[in-house]
């Protein structure tokens, strides 16, 4: 009888050609192997297909049709898991090392908690390498800090209590189905302090930036309500944030601060 995996890998592609390839050696150089490759490809058409099809003896299963977009195709790949646990690591995605995996199941081998979640190393567009800690994974911390809270790619869930994505949101389906789990019944969560990936900026709610922080503040609202978003202090963060990405933001504050120094003289 066939023993169903510890890990589910579901990685997404389309029109990847240049980066799959990386991603894909970035997985089979794990020391972890008791895992299933799951590729769900958007039907491309740049040889992408072709180097799913030269590595299926790596790859588990794969489809390559056309899709309604990101989340539409990591739910094809939810349904097709079979794996304890279940990640996402996307075509340009990569494991910061060959212990990555190991070090995850490894730690946590005595324990079945709803998600294990690691750190990342930040690749900067210099090329500088920085550590970031994830969070406390708890709706507290979601609230505030959405999901800036830890990587999507540093994080594993157990395949039965991973809903599907919420197809409606075109950014924040991914905080979403945070909210999701942490408020399943029996949630608990283990963080592993080590870097799991090698994260880039520039992703696709960064270059939609500011839609990306509307449909933020929609998603709290229409879960949780206005009062929770004083409360959590989310509209704070995304003040901060927003001026670390547009420091012209900061020049009323800072014209603010100098009137009301001012007036108190």
């Amino acid at each position: 009888m066939r023993k169903d995996p510890k890990l589910s890998i579901i990685t997404v592609t389309y029109n990847a050609k240049d980066v799959l390839k990386g991603t894909l050696d970035s997985i089979s150089a794990q020391r972890f192997n008791d895992f299933e490759l799951i590729v769900i490809d958007g039907g491309s058409t740049d040889g992408t297909l072709d180097i799913i099809r030269r590595n299926t003896d790596l790859i588990s299963h794969y489809v390559s049709e056309k899709d309604n977009g990101i989340y539409d195709a990591m739910n094809k790949g939810l349904a097709m898991a079979s794996g304890e646990y279940v990640t996402f690591l996307n075509a340009g995605d990569y494991y910061c090392d060959d212990k990555a995996l190991f070090d995850i199941f490894n730690t946590t081998k005595k324990e079945k908690p709803t998600v294990i979640y690691g750190d990342i190393n930040i690749l900067h567009t210099d090329g500088r390498k920085t550590y970031l800690k994830a969070l406390d994974l708890t709706l507290d911390t979601l609230l505030q800090y959405g999901t800036g809270v830890l990587c999507h790619q540093a994080m594993f869930v157990r395949r039965t209590k991973a809903p599907p994505y919420d197809c409606k949101y075109r950014f924040k389906a991914e905080l979403n189905w945070y909210f999701d789990i942490v408020e399943s019944d029996g949630f608990s969560a283990i963080h592993i302090p080590r870097p799991v990936v090698d994260y880039s900026l520039g992703g696709f709610g960064h270059k939609y930036f500011i839609s990306n922080r509307k449909e933020w503040i929609h998603l709290v609202y229409t879960r949780y309500g206005l009062k929770t978003i004083y409360k959590s202090r989310t509209i704070i963060f995304i003040l901060k944030n927003s001026i670390n990405r547009y420091p012209v933001l900061s020049r009323p504050v800072r014209f603010y601060k100098r009137i009301r120094n001012i007036i108190k003289y």
